[in-house]
């Protein structure tokens, strides 16, 4: 059977291992609230762009549902998005195609 001396040596040495312990733990934890921030940051900008995406949306919807102002006939199709459509009262215009 082994005898463990006790003296105040001891127990500076334990001391300090439970204090670089301790250090260690709070700065983990301190990196783990750095990380969290930085979450918690990029979180609050991706909703501040989609409600901005949202209102663009809801706006875009609007326009499209809205009632036509002129009356007119298409022409021609320009390309995927535009066209050349003649009005009832005889003006040409190039517009953008939306279906």
């Amino acid at each position: 059977m082994a005898s463990i001396l006790l003296s105040p040596y001891n127990n500076i040495i334990k001391n300090e291992e439970d204090n670089e312990d301790l250090y260690a733990q709070m700065k983990a934890l301190q990196r783990q609230e750095e990380f969290l921030d930085i979450q918690e940051e990029y979180i609050k900008d991706e909703m501040r762009n989609l409600k901005r995406e949202l209102i663009r949306a809801k706006e875009e919807l609007k326009r499209i549902q809205s009632v036509p102002l002129i009356i007119g006939q298409f022409n021609e199709m320009i390309d995927a998005n535009y066209g050349i459509v003649n009005s009832t009262a005889g003006s040409t215009y190039f517009v953008r195609i939306l279906s």
